[in-house]
């Protein structure tokens, strides 16, 4: 037994837990990988894989002195990792080896209160003249309180929590934020998380961290020797999120008032170019844009020229900290950065598309294409990777995965799948009914009528999928007027509290789109049955997966195959994986797209699920949500 392995069963003993069969052979992996190594780990729930990961890297950043990244895609996971799993393996370690790592939590700058913001205006010295302070007085003052007593500054760690609304008001962005000319530099909370980040040996963090450190020159995690990427199959996305960036007609005019205010100059070019830009915006018609019109063009480029003149006029900001001038440089460099990725205009490098708002307003939007590259370069390089995820192996293989999160540029990589605990074909039932199939007019009255059928035999316990927001609606319009249960739909409350809602009362029916496919953890009978509308493939008038499947097609392979069918099989699998949870959950998940077997794909997306238990039987599926109603079991 190596010393990753006897970490691990120690930290297992501290949790009260037993030792997973995936556990160890993921900790084995670990601990054979090489440094410059790339590995997926497929881990289906339950196996317990931050364990699996922790044991064997805590130990090598005590033993070999390896400063490990971890980064997970919610704040969720980030609160389980450091608030339970951490501590386990840390007084494991120091059992084991005499000593524990350092651990530091590294979050986004507007996560942590300021205590400047919190300061009554008139004591502010006038330093946020051009912040808008949105919090009132009572949940200020609160605030305030909470400032003085708290080690981190964390909005995770205030309870009561406040609005979204009121943390704006009370918080600021990297950029926002005066430096070294305010009175509470040596307290600032997040200053300190990142010097705390610097000296540890372990530091969690977010994959929106990573986004910034690939696509920007940006070094916010330092040196590292092991970078954990958990939750990996949401990597690329959230890497071409911080990438992706807009401009509007609105966005220039709030840069105009920020010169103007900077420097006491009328902006008028730039409100000009704002001009220019509405009169562009609205003679072009929505979605993709494969080559920027003379009207969209033009406005950007005198755009940029005013912005370089409005910095030339506010200089360097190296003699003065007026923070205005300072707010409005960086503002007006980074619209300029927004503007220059924009004006690259090749279809092979990024992908340009307008947008608009329930209101009309319209935005000008552009993301990058290849993500695998400044994945690969920027944060893989000569390090040991670990990337991890439920669902990581579609159709059978991980090359999809691989391709998506830049392992196959960084060198060597291999695939891991250590399974799951759970006895799938017993505690779970797949059933695919006959059907039509789907149209564009949404859900069929005889799909309507079989999710219907379904809800009633099983009394509830109910988590309904749809891949549109009006299917959804339609689909809860159904089900409360066939069905005398309490039925939540997406979009009438606070997600979380409908979600809660849900589960507390074990015989309702949840509807909802894609934010309930993925990150939804309901154990026990309160989600016995899910039903997923249709195959989710991605909107084919979508700009990314439009572009994408336009590079693949031009580069001679599918698009189809290697972005769309990729896109709908690591859906349906998150979705499929909201059933079991625990080794006691029993359930159905029902699969209403007869294309699952009509189409040669369908084979592709059944592989990439747990082995279930298949049905096609109506009269078998309606008998086993019967039992289950009635606790008799499958």
């Amino acid at each position: 037994m190596n010393k990753g392995e006897e970490v691990l069963a120690e930290a297992v003993a501290v949790l009260g837990g037993v030792p997973r069969d995936g556990q160890t052979q993921m900790a084995n992996a670990i601990w054979d990988l090489s440094r410059d190594q790339v590995l997926l780990v497929q881990a289906g729930t339950g196996t317990g894989k931050s364990l699996g990961y922790l044991a064997p890297l805590l130990t090598e950043a005590v033993e070999e002195s390896r400063r490990v990244v971890i980064s997970t895609a919610t704040l969720i996971l980030q609160r389980q990792l450091v608030g339970g799993d951490i501590p386990a393996v840390q007084k494991a370690v120091k059992k084991v080896l005499g000593k524990a790592p350092r651990i530091a939590l590294l979050k986004g700058w507007t996560n942590y209160v300021c205590k400047l913001k919190t300061m009554a205006p008139e004591d502010q010295a006038g330093l946020f003249d051009e912040l808008e302070v949105t919090a009132t007085g009572a949940e200020v003052l609160r605030i305030r309180e909470w400032a003085e007593e708290t080690s981190t500054g964390d909005r995770d760690d205030m309870s009561p929590g406040v609005t979204d609304k009121i943390w704006r008001g009370v918080s600021v962005t990297k950029t926002e934020c005066v430096g070294e000319s305010c009175p509470f530099a040596t307290e600032c909370f997040p200053r300190n998380a990142r010097k705390a980040a610097a000296e540890a040996d372990v530091v969690v963090t977010n994959h929106s961290i990573l986004g910034v450190q690939a696509m920007t020159e940006a070094e916010l995690l330092g040196e590292f020797d092991v970078l954990v990427v958990d939750e990996a199959h949401e990597l690329d996305g959230r890497i071409r999120s911080q990438g992706t960036v807009e401009i509007s007609d609105a966005s220039l005019l709030r840069l105009a008032r920020l010169a103007r205010r900077a420097t006491g100059v009328p902006a008028a070019k730039i409100e000009e170019a704002a001009s220019a830009l509405a009169q562009g915006l609205k003679e072009s018609v929505s979605g993709r844009i494969k080559a920027l019109p003379s009207g969209l063009h033009g406005a950007l480029v005198s755009a940029g020229s005013a912005m370089r003149d409005a910095l030339e006029t506010i200089g360097d900001g190296k003699e003065n900290s007026d923070n205005k001038k300072r707010v409005a440089r960086a503002e007006l460099i980074s619209a300029i950065d927004s503007i220059d990725a924009i004006l690259i205009d090749d279809p092979a490098v990024r992908v340009n598309w307008i947008t608009e708002d329930a209101e009309g307003r319209r935005r000008l939007c552009s993301a990058p294409l290849d993500v695998a590259r400044p994945i690969a370069s920027r944060l893989y390089g000569n390090h040991k990777v670990v990337a991890t995820s439920a669902t990581l192996c579609l159709g059978n293989s991980f090359d999809a995965m691989a391709n998506r999160l830049g392992a196959q540029l960084a060198g060597t990589w291999k695939g891991l799948d250590v399974g799951s605990p759970f006895d799938y074909p017993h505690q779970a039932i797949m059933y695919i009914p006959q059907l039509p199939q789907p149209g564009r007019d949404g859900p069929s009255p005889q799909l309507l009528a079989e999710i219907g059928e379904l809800v009633k035999a099983s009394g509830g316990g109910a988590l309904c999928l749809f891949t549109s927001r009006r299917a959804a609606q339609l689909g809860g319009e159904y089900l409360r007027e066939h069905t005398d249960l309490p039925v939540f739909v997406q979009g009438e409350d606070y997600l979380p509290s409908l979600i809660k809602a849900f589960r507390e009362d074990g015989n309702a029916v949840l509807a909802g789109t894609i934010s309930l496919w993925q990150g939804v953890d309901i154990p026990g009978p309160a989600c016995r049955l899910v039903t997923i509308d249709r195959i989710p493939f991605p909107r084919p008038d979508d700009p990314i997966t439009s572009a994408l499947s336009d590079a693949a097609n031009a580069a001679g392979r599918s698009g189809f195959t290697g972005v769309s069918l990729v896109h709908a099989a690591l859906l349906l699998a998150q979705g499929a994986g909201r059933l079991v949870r625990t080794s006691s959950d029993k359930g159905m998940v029902a699969l209403l797209d007869p294309r699952l077997y009509s189409k040669g794909y369908g084979r592709f997306l059944l592989s990439s699920l747990p082995k279930m238990w298949p049905t096609r039987s109506q009269e078998v599926a309606v008998g086993a949500l019967a039992r289950l109603k009635d606790n008799v079991g499958l």
